[in-house]
């Protein structure tokens, strides 16, 4: 841990410490989802609606950040704000808490749904906060900038005027898609482990 981190708060510490376990960390509230579930049509239709918007969601953004998505450490190679980051700053965190009101609703409990949700919305806010903390320590005036313009979840946003990518459409959302295999799988598994047990909880 660096002297910055160290002399940070106390929620931007703890924010570092969720961003590098990000990828395991809600694995046991996904254990919890997939033990309760009953399904029930509407929820079912509903979850799965919420899932379709929140990976198309999370493509989008990755068609845009790239590779970046994936990292586990406080390294900055440039500021993306095209696309979905010309709305949110923080796209990614949007798309997943959308994947998790789908898990949710596929569970069929309204209330684990609001208890996931919520604690998934703690998490993000805490990584929130110290990746803004480390942007604004490597970036400076530039993401200074960019987080006056551009909200931290979703609302009105003033105009970025960001350049095109130099990448061809085609080129970003085959570079997305490969990016993006394991969160399908990932998707893809759960569903499954859902849908059979809430088949066997309802039998």
């Amino acid at each position: 841990m660096n002297r910055d981190l160290e002399s940070a708060s106390g929620l931007i510490r703890a924010g570092e410490w969720l961003f590098r376990g990000r990828g395991w960390l809600p694995v046991p509230l996904l254990v919890v989802t997939i033990w309760m579930a009953r399904l029930t049509i509407w929820m079912v239709v509903a979850g799965l609606v919420l899932i379709l918007v929140g990976l198309t969601l999370r493509l989008w953004s990755v068609a845009h950040i790239g590779p970046a998505s994936r990292t586990r450490g406080d390294e900055v190679h440039k500021l993306v704000y095209t696309g979905p980051y010309e709305l949110s700053r923080n796209p990614l965190y949007v798309a997943n808490l959308i994947l998790y009101g789908g898990a949710g609703l596929l569970c069929g409990d309204l209330r684990w749904l609001g208890i996931l949700v919520f604690i998934m919305s703690l998490h993000y806010y805490c990584v929130v906060r110290w990746e803004e903390w480390n942007l604004e320590r490597r970036l400076g005036e530039v993401y200074r900038s960019y987080l006056n313009r551009v909200p931290r979840w979703l609302g009105s946003a003033a105009p970025v005027h960001a350049a095109s990518p130099s990448e061809s459409v085609d080129t970003r959302w085959s570079r997305a898609w490969r990016s993006e295999r394991s969160t399908l799988l990932a998707v893809g598994v759960l569903l499954a482990a859902i849908f059979i047990r809430g088949g066997l909880a309802g039998a």
